[in-house]
């Protein structure tokens, strides 16, 4: 399984963006899946640098199946408590500037989920190119 380890500062959201892009394309998934994939890890990255454990390492792991495709992000911590994903909606306050991540990942994922610590991100293809 392709994986990528990452610092946990800001530029750790461009870095994984980039290697699930680049291992999404190599695995022949159509763009809209590679879309999808890029914006939830980023938040997932995000996240993980902002609410993760200080001076920790970031792990993003990649596997391609022919019809899903799945990414865990893990940064040495619990992840999210799962009522927090379960609850995940947009801020009542429009103008937040953070607390959206969640909701992202649920609306673009087909899958979200908590599994020892790491944030579990499936796709299944769409068949989109």
């Amino acid at each position: 399984m392709p994986e990528i380890r990452l610092p946990d500062r800001a530029e750790a959201v461009a870095r994984a963006a980039e290697f699930v892009e680049a291992e999404a394309a190599r695995a022949g998934w159509p763009v809209a899946d590679v879309t999808r994939a890029v914006l939830a890890v980023s938040e997932a990255v995000g996240n993980a640098v902002e609410h993760g454990p200080v001076g920790g390492r970031i792990h993003v792991r990649f596997a391609s199946a022919p019809e899903a495709l799945t990414l865990e992000v893990t940064d040495g911590g619990d992840g999210p408590n799962p009522s927090l994903l379960d609850a995940a909606a947009l801020p009542a306050d429009k103008l937040a500037e953070g607390g959206r991540g969640l909701y992202i990942m649920k609306t673009v994922a087909d899958e979200v989920r908590v599994a020892e610590g790491a944030v579990v991100l499936r796709f299944v293809r769409s068949g989109r190119a």
